[in-house]
């Protein structure tokens, strides 16, 4: 009788072990292997845009010449995505940050940052996504900054 008892328990026990074992295996696939939202660079159509300021530590300007706008547009909208989430509206720990702000020609106004951190290139879109930018695409936008 006694060895039924037993027999019984480590059957309960080899149950509740199984069923653990797959949900954990279920939540690695579920973390790891399902596909990630992906987050798309929202600007503001560039017919929307009044003017445009690029604002650093350094310098604050505002670019209001057509010509100029289209071009920090084309540098900044190329096809950006990304499957990182933003769930800030500010940053922290990133180096030579730039806050560039869209204004629009009715009002309102959509903001990103571009930044370098640990010798890497991002542009953020405050709750959106964080997307990476190539050294050079920072470089024109400061460039252009310092002009």
């Amino acid at each position: 009788m006694r060895w039924l008892i037993n027999q019984n328990i480590q059957k309960s026990i080899l149950t509740i072990l199984s069923i653990a074992l797959v949900i954990i295996v279920l939540v690695i696939v579920y973390s790891y292997c399902l596909p990630k939202h992906t987050y798309i660079l929202n600007l503001p159509a560039i017919e929307d845009i009044k003017d445009i300021n690029i604002i650093s530590d350094e310098k604050t300007i505002t670019i209001s010449e057509y010509k100029e706008i289209i071009k920090i547009y084309e540098i900044i909208k190329i096809n950006r995505q990304t499957t990182e989430e933003s769930i800030q509206d500010t940053l922290i720990n990133s180096e030579e940050t730039i806050r560039i702000n869209f204004n629009f020609k009715t009002s309102g106004t959509s903001t990103i940052f571009l930044y370098n951190k640990d010798n890497k290139y991002f542009i953020e879109q405050p709750y959106n996504g964080i997307y990476r930018i190539l050294r050079e695409e920072y470089n024109e936008i400061k460039e252009i900054q310092n002009n």
